[in-house]
């Protein structure tokens, strides 16, 4: 996965997210559908993307490790 598109997708918060009550399990294979924004520049509306719970959750880790590495680079190059 892109680093860009990585960045991209921790800055678009879902606009319509399944919320979890507290003291319930979530099921990981449950599929839920969000809402992402258009890119910047773009002029198409948003578009509705559905995964399962777990794919939404190691999509989101995956694009703040590639965040988190990307700064730990640019700290250490100057």
């Amino acid at each position: 996965m892109s680093i860009v598109f990585s960045l991209f997708l921790m800055a678009s918060e879902p606009v319509a997210a399944v919320p979890v009550q507290p003291g319930k399990q979530s099921d990981p294979n449950e599929i839920v559908c969000e809402k992402l924004p258009a890119p910047t520049g773009s002029r198409l509306g948003e578009r509705k993307v559905c995964k399962s719970r777990a794919q939404w959750e190691q999509e989101r880790f995956d694009a703040k490790q590639a965040l988190e590495l990307n700064q730990t680079r640019r700290s250490t190059k100057g």
